[in-house]
């Protein structure tokens, strides 16, 4: 798309003409092709992007409590070195990368 501010007055006038149905519906607020400017609108987006990361919180809380029974109930048969990575990426679970971590330490866990 063009730089808005690199348009000259006729051509501004050009795109208005072309484009003057949905520029009249948008201005008496009407539905442009299901696209509305309605708190409706705003409230769902806003809903389902909560439940989406909801989802993606739980599932990640899911892997991490089951990172760590299975990283306890192999601590004797992982190395020091294992055992370090194994808590280092739990921790820095919670900080970054919340489902990837402990997919990590689960591999580093039933590998021993």
């Amino acid at each position: 798309m063009k730089n808005p501010f690199l348009y000259s007055i006729p051509e501004i006038f050009q795109l208005y003409n072309e484009n003057k149905e949905e520029i009249q519906s948008y201005i008496q607020n009407n539905t442009i092709e299901h696209y509305s400017d309605s708190a409706d609108d705003v409230a769902k987006t806003t809903t389902s992007a909560l439940v989406v990361i909801l989802i993606i919180g739980i599932i990640s809380l899911i892997l991490w409590v089951w990172a760590l029974f299975i990283t306890l109930k192999r601590w004797d048969r992982l190395s020091s070195t294992k055992q370090t990575l194994c808590i280092v990426l739990l921790i820095l679970s919670w900080v970054a990368l919340p489902i990837v971590s402990p997919i990590i330490v689960l591999l580093l866990a039933y590998t021993s």
